[in-house]
């Protein structure tokens, strides 16, 4: 008596597991824009300097990310009020689309700024949104020169602006969410 109860169980639940919507069925607008700070004091980047590997692993692997067609930049207002600033300088500023599956199942894309940024950027799926941001900047300013370097994981939910931080660059993201996800505005 009791094995059909489970086992209708597992089948409703197996039933509830196929049914449920799948964010990687459509494409995501992904916004990338990197910014570095040039009045950053080096007292105050020494502590963040624990990382200071110049390659990173996947590199060769990585897509280089395509603009779009259609659709504008959400960041771009930010990029200009950076840039009039004068204390920040943009270094890489761009969007893309692309399906979201499970970490494996996605390629990372290659952000790069001229001779001093170089990483990677990957959105991916695991059970929430995701965003693996490992970029390096090269100080050719310093002697010797120095690394500064960005790795974080962390969790990011669609239509917000999250924020990766160092004390001499930062990162600003953006994930949006396919149009039929959103209601198809």
């Amino acid at each position: 008596m009791r094995l059909p109860v489970v086992f209708g169980t597992l089948l409703f639940l197996a039933n509830t597991v196929a049914a449920a919507p799948t964010d990687k069925d459509g494409l995501y607008d992904i916004e990338v824009l990197v910014f570095e700070n040039r009045n950053t004091p080096a007292s105050d980047v020494s502590a963040f300097e624990g990382k200071n590997a110049v390659t990173l692993p996947g590199l060769a692997d990585a897509v280089v990310p395509t603009t779009p067609a259609t659709g504008g930049y959400k960041l771009a207002g930010s990029a200009a009020q950076l840039e009039k600033d004068g204390q920040y300088r943009v270094l890489f500023h761009q969007r893309w689309s692309q399906t979201v599956d499970t970490k494996g199942g996605v390629k990372a894309r290659r952000i790069t700024g001229g001779t001093e940024l170089d990483g990677l950027v990957k959105v991916y799926l695991s059970r929430y949104l995701h965003a693996d941001v490992q970029l390096v900047l090269k100080d050719t300013a310093v002697t010797g020169g120095v690394v500064h370097r960005i790795d974080e994981q962390r969790r990011v939910k669609s239509q917000e602006v999250h924020y990766y931080d160092h004390p001499r660059f930062g990162v600003l993201l953006t994930v949006n969410a396919p149009e039929k996800e959103r209601g198809g505005r």
